[in-house]
């Protein structure tokens, strides 16, 4: 059944992604391939196989690579940047290799 303009207007947008984000309050430390900054505190609010959104009082650029420290070292592409209340800012990453499925569950295990 098609879908009139009025009722396109009424349904929700939905964002396709490649895995489901899973909700997480992962504690990390990041630093920026690139660069000056020392080691910085995050905390990860959402994960899944090929990236996360993490939330910092020190933004990166978008574009930029950083390491952060899950249960291995592993390097990230910062995608977006957004300032969020109380001077913090939420970042978007991709990894720069998919994680297992495993590994996530892993993750969202792990006492933070």
């Amino acid at each position: 059944m098609p879908v009139n303009q009025s009722q396109a207007k009424d349904m929700p947008i939905q964002k396709s992604r490649k895995w489901v984000r899973c909700l997480a309050k992962l504690e990390a430390e990041f630093v920026p391939v690139c660069g000056t900054l020392p080691v910085c505190s995050a905390m990860i609010r959402d994960i899944s196989r090929g990236g996360f959104r993490f939330v910092s009082i020190v933004p990166v650029e978008s574009g930029m690579t950083i390491r952060i420290r899950l249960n291995s070292v592993r390097e990230a592409r910062v995608v977006h940047v957004s300032r969020e209340t109380r001077g913090q800012w939420s970042m978007g990453c991709a990894f720069s290799e998919e994680i297992t499925s495993a590994d996530v569950q892993q993750l969202l295990a792990s006492p933070s």
